[in-house]
């Protein structure tokens, strides 16, 4: 099965997957397709929306209000107030809401329920892990101690650039910003202007490999069963397997205008763009 464009009715606000349905929200609408980009279903879309996340048996929307959606239907079942720039995040089969405003994060652990926040001064990008949470601060991260334990850093923290945070100690990344992140099996990925960084998930040391040899600058990043998909406006779409690939494999097919978002869904990855009315799907990666 080839490659293939789908038409969408506006550029994609906001998309998601929960590995079977991709969910995309474009002119008003939300939007459901199959893996394969064949379409199953079109409800309206929440009002305000912005941020999409999914995770199996979940769909949660941030806008006007953090909503919980039928993960079959689209359609709404819950709703709790969210901060005009709340936004949603999924990662290790669980669901988070992170704002930038209030500099806070709270897992969403079932419908209409947000857990305890943790305090995130100075957030920029993020990424969860099941019920852990990491993130970045750029360029100078504030002194705090470590909101998962309330125990207090003992040295202070690592200054003059980007930092990653939420492992046992802070990691100072140099001079970047990090432009997308995700945890995919048992790595912190973070993209970069010109480079792929990586910092073990367990010990949060950061490690090397072969899939360095990514060329940046890295704008979005996904995973999928233990496999890493993302891309960039410079050299397009890659699917990276850090168990069995010695390096990135690039799909040599971009995204329509400027790329956007990136789903995987396996065994298709998603590429919509940010500025078209249009996906990339590769059935088959």
């Amino acid at each position: 099965m080839d490659s293939r464009i789908i038409d969408l009715p506006e550029p994609a606000v906001a998309a998601a997957t929960d590995g079977s349905t991709v969910w995309c929200a474009a002119g008003g609408r939300l939007l459901a397709f199959d893996r394969y980009g064949s379409p199953v279903g079109s409800v309206p879309a929440p009002r305000g929306l912005r941020s999409l996340a999914a995770v199996a048996g979940t769909l949660v929307a941030a806008g006007a209000a953090l909503s919980w959606l039928d993960p079959g239907t689209g359609e709404p079942r819950e709703s709790v107030p969210a901060g005009p720039g709340t936004v949603v995040l999924a990662g290790g089969g669980a669901v988070w809401a992170a704002d930038r405003a209030s500099q806070r994060a709270w897992p969403l652990p079932a419908a209409g329920v947000r857990g305890t926040p943790i305090e995130t001064p100075g957030l920029d990008a993020c990424a969860p892990d099941g019920d852990h949470l990491w993130w970045t601060t750029h360029p100078d991260p504030p002194s705090h101690g470590d909101p998962h334990s309330g125990d207090p850093h003992p040295d202070p923290p690592p200054s003059g650039g980007a930092v990653l945070w939420g492992g046992p100690e802070p990691v100072a990344l140099g001079p970047v910003r990090v432009g997308a992140m995700v945890v995919c099996a048992g790595v912190v990925w973070m993209g970069a202007e010109d480079a792929l960084l990586t910092v073990n998930a367990w010990s949060g040391v950061p490690i090397g490999g072969s899939w360095l040899q990514v060329r940046g600058p890295v704008t979005a990043l996904a995973c999928a069963n233990g496999v890493l998909a993302g891309g960039g406006p410079a050299h397009g779409i890659f699917v990276l397997d850090p168990a069995k690939d010695e390096g990135p494999r690039y799909a040599g097919a971009g995204t329509p205008g400027t790329p956007g978002t990136i789903l995987a869904c396996p065994p298709a990855v998603w590429a919509l763009s940010a500025d078209r009315p249009a996906a990339l799907v590769i059935p088959q990666f």
